[in-house]
């Protein structure tokens, strides 16, 4: 097997913070979320999982219209850094594979990536992932959920990197894009 050199993007920090200002505090505390002063920004979210941060944010402006933001530009800008290869990694890539099926599947396993009553905060989160495969948005009455994969079991799922594995059906007719 070479090694070879290859660059890559790595956070420079692990830890994602989301806050808001002094003036929405209450707004959040009203919503029973608890948040922890710090200067003129209170944080109600710390923790290494951007799409977690990312569904967070989303829920808490869909829901209760309350605007939050990442803390530290630093933690979100990337480094490029030399590094040696030392597994390979799936790559995501649109392909036929990737095409999404025209009849349902039943008992399948997908990656929930978010569920929002917002279409254009599922619009947003969907340009992320769409590249992944069988990436999709699906309309479940009223909420708009945005997944990935149609996988036959976990083991087959558990070679793609994702938060939430669900057990799902797969109908045609919900996908919205």
């Amino acid at each position: 097997m070479k090694k070879g050199i290859l660059a890559l993007a790595v956070t420079l920090s692990f830890s994602y913070q989301l806050a808001v200002s002094k003036a929405d505090e209450q707004k959040l505390k009203n919503c029973g979320i608890n948040c922890v002063e710090e200067g003129n920004v209170c944080i109600f979210f710390e923790g290494d999982d951007k799409f977690q941060g990312e569904r967070i944010r989303n829920y808490i402006f869909t829901e209760y219209g309350i605007q939050s933001f990442y803390i530290g530009n630093d933690s979100l800008k990337t480094k490029k850094v030399k590094t040696k290869r030392i597994s390979k990694e799936k790559v995501f890539k649109r392909d036929s594979e990737s095409l999404l099926p025209d009849k349902p599947l039943k008992h399948i396993y997908s990656y929930q990536i978010l569920s929002t009553k917002n279409l254009d905060a599922a619009k947003k989160i969907f340009k992320k992932i769409k590249n992944y495969p069988q990436a999709r948005i699906e309309k479940i009455g009223k909420y708009y959920v945005v997944r990935y994969g149609l996988f036959k079991s976990v083991k087959e799922a558990k070679k793609y990197k994702g938060q939430f594995l669900t057990k799902c059906y797969y109908i045609p007719q919900r996908v919205v894009r």
